[in-house]
């Protein structure tokens, strides 16, 4: 086999849009991170309004990586054909791909850097076959949301830190001034808190039915448990709600199969949105969640409502 048989992505797709009359392929940069001891190049690239984005530690392994992510789309879509003659040249994988913590260290050096508060990464789903799981993940900045999926949780988080770095590029100026200034507010902490909890005290009394505050936190999987006897729930059935829908709708799906229900009540509107959410349950059970929006924080108790239920029905 001769030289001329062996190509680069790059090669082959610039080859394919000048056979086909394309616009020739116009290489993105979208994100840039140099002069550390792990460089991040991201590219994306758009043929015929298909997009695709590779990523490298150097300018050219991004967009060779660009160039296949691209191709597999196009012959997908039977755009593109793979010639048996040609030899494809693709970087070597442990230089391209960066770890999954540094691509989510490098999302909060941002946000530290720009006086935001902290990405959440939030699980979402667990779902598949032992031998082929499939993890979806939810980065949350702020108003901005963006989700993972791939066959391991690092692998999921990467992906929804990588997307949320993709966001930031247009929109990092708008949310520094939405919420940077939030958290970087001088209200005194200690008052905060003692108003939201007078808040809370005034609520509790009304939750129904009247709250057993004889039950710990360690009890409740017993609680759950009778529950579930006295509905005649099965066990699978509540983990397969749990696994299989988003955050607000696990929960009332959840409550609704064991004949309960739930409700949000807001305790701090601004700087920083306090709610409680309470189930409505004969033992207290009271999750609080904060964000910049009343949204943010509604959703904030929701998912954290959720991932304590998905460990007390194990």
């Amino acid at each position: 086999m001769t030289a001329n048989n062996t190509k680069t992505p790059v090669m082959i797709l610039q080859e394919l849009t000048v056979k086909n009359k394309w616009p020739p392929p116009e290489y993105k940069l979208i994100f840039a991170n140099g002069g550390t001891h792990e460089n991040l190049f991201i590219y994306e690239v758009d043929i015929r309004g298909f997009i695709a984005k590779g990523s490298g530690t150097s300018k050219q392994r991004a967009k060779h990586l660009t160039a296949v992510n691209i191709l597999k789309i196009l012959k997908e879509n039977e755009l593109y054909e793979e010639s048996a003659d040609t030899v494809v040249i693709v970087p070597k994988e442990t230089e391209i791909q960066p770890t999954s913590s540094s691509i989510i260290t490098m999302l909060r050096e941002i946000c530290i850097e720009n006086k935001l508060p902290d990405p959440t990464f939030i699980e979402l789903s667990d779902v598949g076959p032992p031998h082929r799981r499939e993890f979806t993940y939810e980065c949350r900045l702020c108003s901005l949301t963006t989700r993972g999926l791939a066959g391991t949780k690092k692998q999921a988080k990467q992906v929804a830190a990588q997307e949320m770095l993709n966001k930031l590029k247009s929109a990092l100026p708008t949310i520094v001034e939405q919420c940077g200034s939030t958290f970087s507010d001088t209200m005194d902490l200690k008052e905060l808190e003692q108003d939201v909890i007078n808040k809370y005290k005034k609520i509790r009394p009304c939750t129904i039915p009247k709250q057993n505050v004889g039950i710990k936190i360690a009890d409740y999987d017993s609680v759950f448990a009778s529950l579930m006897n006295e509905r005649d729930v099965v066990l699978a059935d509540l983990k397969n709600t749990l696994n299989h829908c988003v955050a607000e709708d696990n929960l009332s799906s959840f409550l609704k199969i064991l004949e309960l229900d739930y409700g949000i009540n807001l305790l701090n509107p601004a700087p920083t949105a306090i709610v409680a959410l309470i189930i409505n349950i004969d033992v207290p059970f009271t999750v609080f969640g904060k964000g910049v929006t009343v949204e943010d924080a509604s959703h904030n108790a929701v998912c954290a409502v959720v991932d304590f239920l998905k460990l007390i029905i194990q």
